[in-house]
């Protein structure tokens, strides 16, 4: 069988206009003798296309960390306040040094007469009494024997005499031994720092005396207790201001024969003095003419 091209193309005309019209906006072109049709294809309309954002398979970053707000204080330290200086007042002139002398009697209990004391015989009762002029002659003789003594010293055991050869008693010799019990209590009483009488004297008398500033210490010491003779009113030992008296009549107690001297310096320009005395003396009950 045999079909015309034209017969063809008109079926196939047919068919087109039969399964589709052209769209919206689609154009038919004619053939100006109504020959042919160009038909010119629509353009699809595009499907809409959904954007999707990449996914990251990796975590998500951390968020950033979250800006802390620091709040500085700052506290102003009070100054503390400059103290004012206390102005150092400007001395005096001061006069010259005067001696500072402290005298302090501390009253001893005297030891109970021993009973052999009672019998007194091997002391000579009928030697008759020694006067004023002899006991100082005594003394000055015994002074001027003592040359090995320091000048301070001789002169305080001048003193100790002359107290006793006012009242008619022999003079007091100077005992080393003595001088020198005496010197190590006075450095004991350097490590005391006051005046207290030694608890263990081995039966000895004791005076003490402490002064500042001067270079003839036992010389002032002997001088001051033989002041004490205007406070003593020949009273027993006991009565009245034993305090006031207790150096004066040991210095004339009868029956002491010997006496020694130390001293010792603190460390402020003071000394202590420390007389003993052998026999002691200062009996209670007793006057230092009747012992």
């Amino acid at each position: 069988m045999q079909f015309s091209t034209k017969t063809i193309f008109a079926v196939a005309l047919l068919a087109t206009q039969a399964i589709a019209r052209p769209a919206d906006g689609h154009r038919v072109r004619r053939h100006a003798k109504g020959r042919f049709v160009k038909c010119t294809r629509p353009t699809p309309t595009p499907e809409p296309v959904t954007a999707v954002e990449p996914v990251s398979t990796s975590s998500p970053p951390p968020p950033p960390p979250p800006t802390s707000t620091v709040e500085a204080v700052v506290v102003t330290p009070t100054p503390t306040p400059t103290p004012t200086p206390t102005p150092t007042p400007t001395p005096e002139p001061q006069p010259e040094p005067s001696v500072e002398v402290k005298v302090v009697t501390v009253q001893q209990e005297p030891a109970p007469t021993p009973a052999v004391q009672i019998l007194q015989q091997h002391v000579p009762s009928a030697k008759p009494a020694t006067t004023t002029q002899q006991a100082q002659q005594q003394a000055d003789d015994y002074s001027s024997s003592s040359s090995d003594l320091s000048s301070d010293i001789q002169a305080g055991l001048n003193s100790h005499n002359a107290a006793r050869s006012a009242l008619g008693l022999p003079p007091l010799k100077y005992n080393q031994a003595l001088a020198t019990e005496a010197a190590g209590y006075a450095q004991q009483l350097v490590g005391i720092g006051s005046l207290q009488h030694a608890q263990n004297r081995n039966g000895h008398g004791e005076n003490l005396y402490w002064q500042s500033n001067s270079v003839t210490p036992c010389t002032n010491a002997a001088n001051a207790w033989a002041n004490e003779k205007d406070l003593y009113g020949g009273q027993p030992v006991g009565q009245g201001n034993f305090g006031a008296y207790g150096h004066y009549t040991q210095m004339i107690w009868k029956t002491t024969t010997e006496v020694g001297f130390g001293t010792a310096s603190d460390n402020n320009g003071g000394v202590y003095v420390v007389a003993r005395y052998n026999p002691a003396g200062n009996m209670v009950g007793q006057t230092p003419t009747s012992a």
